[in-house]
């Protein structure tokens, strides 16, 4: 791994979460996959990649429950 400075990973870190925080609005006003991919700012597939890791990892807790 490279060296990288603490702003270069803050910087990341904080784009990460701006993103997962679009997608997480995305599916709360979900009107289609496409509208919720343009509203995230990326692919549908990615949006559709979110939404089933979303669905799947709350199935999973319910099952164990």
């Amino acid at each position: 791994m490279k060296n990288v400075d603490r702003a270069t990973l803050v910087r990341k870190w904080i784009l990460s979460k701006i993103k997962e925080h679009k997608l997480e609005k995305a599916v709360e006003r979900l009107i289609s996959v496409e509208e919720g991919a343009k509203v995230a700012c990326t692919t549908i597939w990615k949006f559709i990649e979110y939404i089933h890791g979303k669905t799947y990892g709350h199935r999973s807790k319910l099952k164990k429950n």
